[in-house]
């Protein structure tokens, strides 16, 4: 009977104590911890860059550059996130054109996305896939070429974003979060309307002028 009572005594200890090891928050260490919806915050630095742009005479390069941004995500289900998210990357154009010559411009190159990820939590780590649509914004400077100054301006344009990364969990809300996004403006150059006996149709034609990749790490606090 000591025995057992010395047992019963043990086993109403550790109860508790498990029981409380289960209740963390969305970022804790333990992979049985209860789904709370809530928001994710994260900022990020890395490197940004551009594929050549082909212009009707010539060529435009563009530097690769620091780039920083910052993303607003909410968690909807387990795994599931929705995001905004804004990209900033300040570099340089480089246009070499039989027509107006060769110059050189700053250039500054915005991403406004919303999107979704999904995450594959493991203990402390989360890796996961993510997408987004939107739009990205370039803002050239003044180019000067053949002696002549072209005042620069903003051009918006419809663009989406593909990528990966992974999340390591320090603490219960704070995380290291490394990434990796391939991301493309769409110029949409015409469009047509058929209408027939048959039916009706609407035609867009276009292309991704330039492909760029973001490179990049940060914190993500989950409060």
């Amino acid at each position: 009977m000591p025995t057992l009572g010395k047992l019963s005594l043990a086993l109403a200890l550790l109860l508790p104590l498990g029981a409380s090891a289960q209740t963390g928050g969305y970022g804790s260490t333990s992979s049985a911890q209860p789904f709370t919806p809530g928001l994710e915050l994260a900022g990020f630095a890395g490197y940004h860059v551009s594929s050549d742009l082909s212009l009707h005479s010539g060529t435009a390069s563009i530097d690769g550059s620091p780039s920083y941004g910052a993303a607003l995500r909410w968690r909807l289900r387990p795994g599931e996130t929705a995001e905004l998210l804004w990209v900033i990357a300040p570099t340089n154009i480089h246009v070499r054109s039989a027509t107006v010559g060769n110059g050189d411009a700053s250039l500054t190159i915005n991403y406004f996305q919303l999107g979704a990820s999904k995450g594959f939590r493991r203990e402390q780590l989360e890796p996961y896939v993510t997408a987004s649509l939107g739009a990205a914004l370039f803002a050239p400077g003044t180019l000067v070429a053949g002696g002549a100054r072209f005042e620069g301006s903003d051009i918006l344009r419809f663009a989406f974003t593909v990528g990966g990364g992974l999340k390591i969990w320090l603490i219960d809300k704070l995380a290291l979060q490394i990434e990796a996004r391939l991301m493309a403006p769409v110029w949409f150059s015409s469009a047509s309307v058929y209408v027939g006996g048959s039916g009706g149709a609407f035609g867009v034609s276009g292309g991704i002028p330039v492909v760029e990749g973001n490179f990049t790490g940060g914190l993500v606090l989950a409060p």
